[in-house]
């Protein structure tokens, strides 16, 4: 299991991912300290050397990264004679009012005129300290694809047309309010400009035969998640060539790895919308590389709209995770047995009541489903979180389903399908019902029964694999988030709780009838 600890602090360093990974031997923090860059520069570099050496000349260590927040004019012009023949400098906004910051057009400038190369500006959105996009600036491709990622709302859909007008007047760099640049100082011998350093993003993509432009980095939206995206746009024309996913801990290659081989089992078995592996590489520094998908991302608006209809499409996609030429079964009480164990695990009554509920729920999952211990059911590839944002409407009108971390090759039958119903539903509907029931409307209820027909399985276990379902998930998200800084609330969102309470509530009234 990953540390979500370290991943939460080394997001305040998501932006090396537009450096070479040779830039982080020795990196040099000149200009006012900043704790957090340090910790997570700490975690990613060989040897970092704090800012209280900035202002000496001479016997500074060599750096291969020279790295400054918010630097005034003096402190930039500190840190660029800092950097070696070969090196980086990384230069970055800071908080959003940092006083005495140089302003990016003029950082740009002193790059320039000191001779660096390789030089990028970017576009941190929201800010630079807490970006969740890295966008280059200089590419008018990769920030209008960002502008049209941020049309979701009213609010959003106005910042994107003032963007835009500031795109086409060319002063864009200069109202973002969060940006960095990174540049290179010659390494002094001619240069050949095909061997020039990569980025993780763009070195990978080359390697696996993929011909790219720019690089978005999207980097990941909820706490301690543990990778980076990077959207690889095609060298001309729109549309993007490629999906690069990197592990933000190094050594961390199981949900990538867990992704790929999940990939390669849907390609096997002809599942339709989902993208083809181009290239997989573990630890150390583990990246996977994805064929792209065109479309448009799914809301929870576009599938409670027409929930029937999206619950039927959903029931035809799933269908295909089966694997027909296998006839092998699973007992049944090996998809909840090691979950329950786990919950069990991680959670003490008597702490906060979210943590009483939850292993309360736990205790009454084990006792419901020892009733079903000698069943056994078909496996089938499991998504594991078969929900918006990870649903497309493709070009052609096809569903795309992505982000496959999560999976399992030998998943619950029903699984994804309950998921999704239940998401469609926008379970619990009754959170007062006197029963606790949230029986899921009559046809969504009947596409569930359709497949369990399909698969073989008694449609009688439904209430049994939905209460399954709600467990395994708790246990994944309890296995991402483990964190005494994380809130429970955080790990699990109290609708998610009494959902598994209502389908607690469905199975013991299955059992007891």
């Amino acid at each position: 299991m990953t540390d979500p600890g370290r991943l939460a602090s080394i997001r305040r360093v998501d932006w090396r991912f537009l450096l070479p990974p040779t830039a982080f031997g020795t990196v040099a923090m000149v200009g006012t300290g900043d704790d957090e860059v340090m910790s997570a520069l700490r975690q990613v570099a060989g040897r970092v050397v704090g800012p209280e050496g900035a202002g000496r000349t001479g016997d500074e260590p060599a750096a291969e990264l020279v790295v400054t927040i918010a630097a005034s004019r003096d402190v930039l012009e500190r840190a660029l004679r800092r950097v070696p023949a070969g090196g980086w400098i990384y230069a970055g906004a800071g908080p959003r009012r940092a006083p005495g910051r140089a302003p990016l057009r003029e950082v740009a400038a002193a790059l320039q005129s000191a001779g660096f190369v390789d030089i990028r500006r970017s576009w941190h959105w929201p800010n630079e300290p807490a970006a969740l996009e890295i966008v280059p600036l200089d590419d008018a491709r990769a920030v209008r694809l960002t502008l049209d990622r941020r049309r979701s709302g009213r609010a959003a859909r106005v910042k994107a047309a003032m963007a835009s007008v500031a795109l086409r007047l060319h002063v864009l760099g200069r109202v973002v309010p969060g940006w960095s640049i990174v540049g290179r100082r010659p390494s002094g011998a001619a240069e050949d400009p095909v061997a020039r350093p990569l980025d993780p993003v763009r070195a990978s993509v080359h390697a696996a035969g993929v011909v790219g432009g720019g690089v978005v980095l999207l980097t990941p939206r909820f706490r301690a998640s543990r990778h980076v995206i990077g959207l690889v746009l095609r060298p001309s024309g729109d549309g993007l060539a490629a999906v690069a996913k990197l592990a933000r801990l190094s050594e961390d290659d199981g949900g990538l790895r867990r992704e790929a081989d999940a990939l390669r089992r849907a390609g096997e078995l002809g599942v339709s919308g989902v993208p083809e592996v181009l290239a997989f590489r573990g630890g150390p520094r583990p990246v996977l590389v994805e064929s792209a998908l065109g479309g448009v991302a799914l809301t929870g608006r576009d599938v409670r709209a027409s929930p029937v209809a999206a619950i039927a499409e959903v029931e035809a996609w799933t269908r295909a995770l089966a694997d027909p030429s296998s006839d092998g079964t699973i007992p049944l009480r090996a998809f909840w047995t090691p979950a329950l164990e786990r919950i069990a695990g991680e959670l003490r009554p008597g702490a906060a009541p979210h943590g009483v509920a939850v292993a309360q729920l736990a205790e009454r999952t084990t006792r419901i489903l020892r009733s079903y211990d000698d069943v056994a059911v078909p496996a089938v590839l499991e998504h594991g979180d078969l929900a918006p944002p990870n649903l497309l409407r493709l070009r052609d009108g096809r569903l795309g389903v992505v982000d496959w971390e999560v999976s399992d090759p030998r998943g619950l039958p029903l699984g994804d399908l309950l998921f999704f119903a239940a998401f469609a539903a926008g379970e619990p509907p009754n959170r007062g019902a006197a029963s606790g029931s949230t029986a899921l409307p009559p046809a969504l209820g009947s596409a569930i029964e359709r497949q369990a027909i399909y698969l073989g399985i008694d449609p009688g276990l439904i209430p049994a694999l939905r209460l399954a379902m709600w467990a395994r998930w708790v246990d994944r998200q309890l296995s991402r988030f483990i964190d005494p800084g994380v809130a429970l609330e955080d790990r699990l969102p109290a609708r998610r709780v009494w959902s598994w309470a209502a389908a607690a509530a469905d199975a013991e009234i299955g059992v007891a009838g």
